[in-house]
């Protein structure tokens, strides 16, 4: 066993306290106020979720999002945009980095956490595979969206990527987040942004050609308890956890 694990579920909370949550949690895990966390849960709502370093007001149209009801976040780790439609599945996991299956090697921590979405995915009936090293996709010419950037040690379904992850390090914690798209790809995020009608289309293109969906993988669209079942299931066995405190 790997030390004490919480498991939470939410599917029913905004972005923006989803956010503010996972920040909470990675402070109360570095004071040893609570053990380790994985939490699952769901976008109620349309969401852009920026990286926590990302430049993006001189691309994100915010009065765009304003009219569309699409709520601006900004997640507590890094990467970039992902626009997140209603029942995309994240996860984040909050450790200490001496915790295993966490080190000081973050490669090695970020694909420990991806070999326990394979086994979680998996337990759904999605053959997934963990790259070591990124496939070569051209240059979408934008710079701004997750899903349209390839990486290494990150979970792909048919040649795509079905999660996308960001890890940040601080006080001694690992905070890691990601997002699997339940039916949509996240294409839509090029309706959002300042781009002239060309690139606007090639950046939609490009994200469907790229992004893994549940729904795609499985042709159903499972509902929030059978995903969140499966990688609960996925990260206990990866990362060798008798049994779940339950949040």
């Amino acid at each position: 066993m790997s030390g004490k694990w919480k498991l939470g579920l939410d599917s029913g909370i905004t972005g923006q306290k989803n956010m503010a949550l996972d920040a909470e949690l990675a402070a109360k895990v570095a004071e040893r106020e609570s053990p380790s966390i994985v939490r699952i849960y769901s976008w109620p709502c349309p969401s852009v979720s920026l990286g926590r370093h990302q430049k993006a007001e001189s691309l994100l149209d915010s009065e765009r999002c304003r009219r569309g009801g699409v709520e601006i976040v900004r997640r507590p780790t890094g990467g970039k945009a992902i626009l997140h439609s209603v029942g995309d599945i994240t996860y984040s996991v909050i450790a200490p980095i001496n915790q295993s299956p966490f080190s000081t090697d973050v490669l090695a921590s970020y694909a420990a956490v991806s070999e326990a979405l394979v086994a979680g995915l998996g337990m759904l009936g999605i053959r997934v595979s963990v790259r070591d090293s990124a496939p070569v996709w051209p240059e979408t010419g934008v710079d701004f969206g997750c899903f349209e950037t390839p990486g290494r040690h990150e979970v792909y379904w048919a040649g795509r990527k079905l999660v996308a992850s960001a890890q940040r390090r601080s006080t001694g914690v690992v905070l890691q987040q990601g997002t699997i798209p339940l039916a949509k790809t996240g294409a839509g995020l090029a309706d959002l942004l300042r781009l002239d009608p060309g690139r606007r289309e090639r950046f939609r293109r490009d994200l469907n050609d790229r992004t893994g969906t549940l729904a795609r993988a499985l042709d159903i669209a499972p509902n929030f308890r059978e995903v969140a079942h499966a990688l609960s299931q996925g990260f206990q066995t990866g990362f060798a956890v008798s049994s779940w405190i339950l949040d």
